[in-house]
């Protein structure tokens, strides 16, 4: 339906604004928006894009999985295409900019997907002995290999004996 807004002030005329939302036949559009002003009451048509512009981490944080990968798939598709239009010279400095926010959401969409798996991850490994690969430490190989403190203060029983036979001397030494 069709909703008058505030009024906008040109010069000393107060005019009324009038919005009016629809569903956009548009697959890539989730809703157009059509507004005008003053009483000719020419409506100029705004499309508001599913999945451009930026997204906010915290409303990806409440998606499911499937749909941030949805969504995911949709970045970087629209990511590629704009990339065709870069190098084919159709593209204004508009889509130019637009390459840089997609990469960015792109890189929200893996974080927050990520950060979910890991949690799930936690979740499920409380109950088990190991720790999955994934939580793991990464630091290096060698030090992944290497003895814990635990087992590198262990004695052999021959190194016991030995210690104990020839325990380290003291020596005092006059001043």
């Amino acid at each position: 339906g069709r909703v008058v807004g505030d009024r906008w002030r040109a010069g000393e005329f107060a005019l009324p604004l009038f919005f009016q939302y629809f569903p956009s036949r548009n697959p890539n559009r989730s809703v157009c928006i059509q507004y005008g002003c003053g009483w000719k009451k020419k409506l100029i048509s705004l499309c508001a894009y599913r999945w451009s512009g930026k997204i906010k981490a915290h409303e990806l944080r409440e998606r499911k999985t499937s749909d941030l990968l949805a969504q995911l798939d949709n970045f970087r598709t629209e990511l590629s295409q704009l990339r065709v239009s870069k190098v084919s010279g159709q593209g204004g400095p508009s889509k130019l900019s637009k390459i840089k926010v997609i990469r960015k959401s792109i890189a929200r969409v893996l974080t927050v997907y990520n950060e979910k798996r890991r949690t799930a991850l936690k979740k499920a490994s409380l109950k088990t002995k190991f720790v999955p690969l994934d939580l793991r430490k990464k630091q290096t190989r060698a030090m992944r290999r290497a003895l814990s403190t635990y087992w590198k203060s262990k004695k052999t029983a021959k190194q016991q004996k030995k210690d104990s036979y020839y325990p380290t001397r003291k020596y005092a030494l006059k001043a």
